[in-house]
């Protein structure tokens, strides 16, 4: 039978068994979960997190030449309620048994840390290239957190306007940069490989788990409300394009829309700078194929001017066309009478 002392390494956990480990890295999750949209529902579905934490442990082990300081999920949680508790990588370290060498030591915590939070703590050497780490040394895990996104915004007189056009589908479709789904929370909104693509943190169903959480709790608010901002719930076109994507959070789909003020790129803080910059990059390209222009409606006035002009050219050429045979049937019949 399935339970939280299976191998880490065996088959992926059972639906008991995910919940045992959810409420060791979250604590005990209401019956009845009211989600970021307002929805109430007794079911949260966890799969999306379940494939990261299976491919986190398995990377890790990968990394450890085939050998981890743990086994079992009870004792890879053992390690996350040191952290929760605000033990130091040297406790930790030491609490091990057996001792272990200090890397592979290192790279179990780091694990444990990835786990809890979704933010990369592993060593540069067995980074995922292009990633964005917190630094975490020495002290509680937690105020390494909390020094990471402390530093405010410093783009602080940037002026975008977040319209509703302003959508993941839009960024795609009409200015052609690629949403990149990441696991890392560090990496949300990051315009990487040369600015053609974004780093989109997908993991909603995680985010509405952070109620007892060291994250800051604006800082998940935040992230919500930029989910619900890009992938606003109930736009057709988001939905059509994004619900049949398997390898992400279903969930981004039902974090509500935002109206008003909230739209107001000073309504953000931890995410105001990479917002801005997405947004500027957005509001800075132009369409380059005719599908493009057909999907690109942020100036309706140069849409509206280009396709009247496509249309003009197009029924110029076709009566165009039309005269220039009539006048060869008539050139035809003059020279072959009857």
């Amino acid at each position: 039978m399935a339970s939280i002392d299976d191998s880490i390494f065996s088959e992926p956990p059972a639906a008991t068994t995910k919940h045992l480990i959810a409420e060791r890295l979250w604590g005990p999750q209401p019956i009845v979960q009211q989600f970021s949209n307002g929805v109430r529902s007794d079911e949260i579905a966890l799969d999306a997190y379940f494939r990261f934490y299976i491919a986190s442990c398995a990377r890790t082990l990968h990394y450890s030449g085939g050998h981890m300081s743990v086994q079992t999920h009870r004792q890879l949680m053992d390690i996350v309620q040191q952290l929760r508790s605000g033990c130091s990588r040297d406790i930790i370290r030491n609490s091990l048994s057996p001792p272990d060498s200090l890397s592979r030591a290192d790279a179990t915590i780091d694990l444990a840390a990835q786990l809890l939070l979704m933010l990369n703590f592993t060593s540069p050497q067995y980074a995922i290239s292009g990633t964005e780490q917190v630094l975490w040394a020495e002290g509680a895990l937690e105020s390494s957190v909390h020094l990471h996104f402390s530093s405010g915004p410093t783009l602080i007189d940037a002026a975008v306007t977040l319209d509703a056009e302003f959508t993941g589908y839009n960024i795609e479709k009409v200015a052609d940069i690629e949403i990149f789904w990441t696991d890392n929370l560090a990496d949300h909104l990051r315009l990487i490989e040369g600015e053609t693509k974004v780093a989109i943190f997908h993991h909603v169903t995680f985010l509405e788990c952070q109620k007892h959480s060291m994250l800051p709790s604006d800082l998940v608010k935040e992230t919500l409300r930029t989910i619900s901002l890009l992938f606003p719930e109930g736009d057709k076109k988001t939905a059509r394009k994004y619900r049949s994507n398997a390898e992400i959070d279903g969930r981004i789909l039902r974090c509500g829309q935002l109206h008003g003020a909230q739209r107001d790129i000073n309504f953000f803080f931890y995410w105001k700078d990479r917002l801005v910059m997405l947004k500027q990059k957005y509001d800075g390209t132009h369409p380059k194929t005719i599908n493009q222009w057909w999907w690109d409606r942020r100036n309706g006035v140069q849409w509206y001017t280009f396709w009247v002009a496509i249309l003009i050219l197009i029924l110029t050429t076709f009566f165009g066309l039309v005269q220039s045979v009539e006048g060869a049937l008539q050139v035809y019949k003059a020279f072959v009478p009857g």
